[in-house]
């Protein structure tokens, strides 16, 4: 008894209607519409482009467009670069280096092999959590600022950089691996018969390396807020399951104090003893389905996004969002009450308490979350996205008057390789999507290709790219000079070829994303959910 009275005055002192979460507060700043779904992604993604940091840098002129990109290639950024020409990728060997490079490249494949060739661009492209713009002048962001694709923004729109997706959706294999990923979170949602009334959340507290001048604090904002939802539970364990379940070392404030994160008393409590927001166990995403409300937290490396938020929208829960400035790309469609409750230290058991008490704001974030799940993260709706993206730097640039043959006349292309994407026949036992849905015995029928081997190839010359045309080949067919990655939750070995190519693949993702114009099955009808692949729409047809 004594706890619903405690949660109803929780309630009570709370206005839920009047919480308003940080991103939000920027977007109003910035005359950006809340949560008007695509449009409001485009309107952030112009805004983006006009910044002042592209002065200069947004020329519109064919001789000026030629020029930059000139520019670009001779400066130290060259390594930053992705370059699309005739449908074809291309880009440094050092850039390949980089693991999250690598799933970018695989995302760019996978809205091509979905829609179709990209149009002719170049990008720049940074992969760290914090989103920072390329510079041509090797400054370290002082010097001309460069429009740069970055997939996250720490402190904020205002901040430089044109966000895109993180690269962890599917890891760039939006098509199916991705895919698969959703059907088995709406799998484990429509089988679950009784949830936890509690808020979920399972991860990891880590103290950051101390360094010559001393705890770096600029970077613990995303570990302070994760000790700060693991005391929610020391405090109110009854509403809240936020435990770490790998490593739970926090940063001794005593110590290390930092500005603005300061411990409240339950904090040093947990911090000097841990063992009441431990759990040993490990979950997979589908676990997550168990639970009313899923919790997602600021990223413990710097504070800014996390992954473990792709997947929370699928399973069925209510989504909480910490409230810090960070953004993500879709963020600018999303708003609390409407997609998700924004949540504090300070806020959240209250905000709990009012969705406890109120079924009909419960029942707005669910649909909340399916609108997101349709317009925003499907993989569909991330191709689109990126294609726009694509188109926009184009206008803002005029990229599309570039004269790639002046341009490249004069470049040595030796540090160059074509980036392809090999495609094998994945194994229902090596996806860990699978290990605790309902229906692992019959996985095998609806796993299709993996397209999750990148294969590079080296540029004869600066004139293949210049001529670069569309081709349809299988990748694995490159000669031996070719360098692949290791593929990843696959069953295919490095540069093995796949039991057939993707052009003959019967579940040929040709077949799904086939134009308008073309006699393939229209989307919506109940045959085009017969096929491989299957659209989000039918994902989505039973379970509303």
């Amino acid at each position: 008894m004594r706890t619903v009275l405690v949660a109803a005055a929780l309630a009570q002192a709370l206005d839920y209607s009047a919480v308003r979460w940080g991103p939000s507060r920027q977007q109003k700043k910035r005359g950006i519409p809340q949560n008007h779904g695509f449009a409001a992604l485009k309107k952030e993604l112009d805004r983006s482009l006009r910044e002042k940091w592209f002065k200069g840098r947004r020329p519109q002129t064919a001789a000026g467009a030629t020029e930059l990109l000139r520019e670009v290639l001779g400066s130290q950024v060259r390594d930053q670069l992705i370059l699309i020409r005739g449908g074809r990728l291309f880009t440094t060997h050092n850039f390949t280096h980089n693991t999250k490079h690598t799933y970018m490249l695989r995302l760019l494949a996978a809205v091509q092999r979905a829609g179709g060739p990209l149009p002719d661009a170049w990008l720049m492209y940074e992969s760290s959590s914090r989103g920072k713009c390329h510079d041509l002048d090797g400054l370290g962001g002082h010097g001309r600022l460069l429009p740069t694709l970055v997939i996250a923004k720490l402190d904020g729109y205002g901040q430089c950089g044109i966000l895109v997706p993180n690269p962890y959706f599917g890891l760039g294999d939006i098509n199916d691996m991705w895919r698969l990923q959703i059907e088995a979170l709406m799998d484990a949602n429509e089988t679950t018969k009784k949830r936890d009334p509690r808020v979920f959340w399972r991860g990891e507290v880590a103290a950051l390396a101390v360094k010559r001048k001393g705890y770096p604090c600029k970077s613990e904002r995303g570990n302070h807020a994760r000790l700060a939802a693991l005391a929610l539970t020391a405090d109110d364990p009854s509403h809240f399951d936020v435990k770490c379940n790998v490593g739970c070392e926090a940063r001794d404030a005593a110590k290390w104090p930092c500005p603005g994160l300061a411990y409240d008393a339950t904090m040093r409590k947990i911090y000097a003893d841990n063992s009441s927001i431990r759990d040993p166990k490990f979950y997979t995403e589908p676990d997550y389905a168990n639970y009313k409300y899923v919790l997602n937290l600021p990223g413990k490396t710097d504070g800014s996004y996390s992954r473990n938020l792709n997947h929370l929208w699928y399973v069925g829960a209510a989504v909480l969002l910490w409230d810090t400035p960070s953004v993500e790309w879709y963020y600018p469609a999303l708003k609390h009450g409407a997609t998700h409750a924004a949540v504090n230290r300070t806020t959240a058991r209250a905000v709990v308490a009012a969705l406890d008490a109120s079924p009909e704001k419960y029942a707005r974030l669910l649909a909340g979350a399916r609108r997101v799940q349709r317009e925003l993260t499907s993989p569909e709706a991330i191709a689109r996205y990126v294609r726009h993206v694509v188109d926009a730097l184009r206008r803002a640039q005029a990229q599309h008057l570039i004269k790639w043959g002046d341009v490249l006349a004069g470049e040595n292309c030796s540090d160059f390789v074509e980036v392809t994407v090999d495609g094998a026949p994945a194994h229902a036992r090596h996806l860990w999507f699978y290990q605790n849905a309902s229906d692992v015995a019959n996985t095998s029928a609806r796993v299709g290709m993996h397209y999750t081997t990148n294969v590079y190839a080296p540029v004869a010359s600066c004139a293949a790219m210049v001529g670069a045309a569309v081709k349809t080949r299988d990748t694995s067919s490159h000669g031996a000079s070719v360098r692949t990655d290791n593929p990843e939750a696959v069953g295919a070995s490095v540069g093995a070829a796949a039991s057939t190519s993707p052009a003959q693949a019967a579940r040929s993702f040709e077949s799904m994303y086939a134009p308008k114009s073309s006699s393939a099955t229209a989307p919506g009808s109940s045959s085009s959910c017969d096929r491989w692949p299957r659209p989000y729409h039918c994902m989505t047809s039973s379970s509303g």
